[in-house]
């Protein structure tokens, strides 16, 4: 499975937050707004803007840590085991986790 193609970017509207990707007509992927539970705010204004910014670089982060992940793989003997340092343990599962693996 693969997630729509980036660039994806920010459109606001008041306080909602729309995630769209550039690269399909400008194709919603995700929306972030505040939430309430009765009365009470459980995520913010501030917070859903940040929340869709996030989600908006996704693409970015997931090429980057691919990026990074064949960088240091070229550096290591293939036959070799190796203990992955914990910053290129947090880009492998980065990558699992984008890809459902």
């Amino acid at each position: 499975m693969s997630h729509t193609p980036g660039p994806w970017s920010v459109n606001s509207e008041g306080r909602s937050h729309y995630v769209v990707a550039e690269s399909v007509e400008w194709a919603l992927v995700a929306a972030a707004t505040p939430r309430y539970h009765g009365q009470r705010e459980v995520i913010s204004a501030t917070a859903a803007e940040a929340n869709a910014r996030l989600i908006a670089a996704a693409p970015d982060l997931l090429a980057a840590c691919r990026s990074v992940w064949e960088e240091e793989r070229a550096k290591v003997d293939p036959v070799v085991t190796v203990k992955l340092s914990p910053a290129l343990s947090l880009v492998a599962a980065a990558i699992a986790k984008a890809e459902a693996k």
